[in-house]
């Protein structure tokens, strides 16, 4: 049985694409499970000490929650917290990927963070607009 692929129209460069394929198909084939564990234990130290930094990294808390924990922090930080925080990469980034280039400017789609809905969209777009 051939993976299934997005299409070249999907809404991603190619770069991107090529990504979410190489994903699809792991996770289609279970190829995460096999994978030597040199990854999965890089990773989630990394998670485990950037969690006190970043209370809202959480997608249990619902948007109210996560925003309560990024007051007064800087735009990055409160793009972060209004995001779905799965670092799913949907949207082409990781959670604080996708804050930092909105927070740049480097990309300005407030629409990208599937998992977050429209709830995400919104506060993403209040967020910037509060910043000008």
């Amino acid at each position: 049985m051939k993976t299934p692929e997005l299409t070249e129209n999907a809404p991603f460069d190619s770069a991107q694409r090529a990504w979410l394929n190489g994903y699809i198909a792991a996770v289609l084939t279970g190829a995460e499970d096999t994978a030597s564990g040199d990854s999965e234990t890089e990773a989630e130290p990394a998670v485990e000490a950037s969690a006190p930094e970043e209370p809202w990294h959480d997608p249990a808390l619902s948007l109210a929650e996560r925003m309560k924990l990024a007051e007064g922090r800087g735009l990055e930080d409160r793009l972060m917290a209004a995001t779905a925080n799965e670092d799913c990469g949907t949207c082409g980034f990781d959670c604080r990927g996708y804050a930092r280039a909105l927070a740049s400017g480097s990309e300005t789609d407030t629409t990208l963070c599937g998992p977050g809905g429209n709830e995400t969209r919104k506060q993403l777009k209040a967020i910037l607009a509060e910043e000008g």
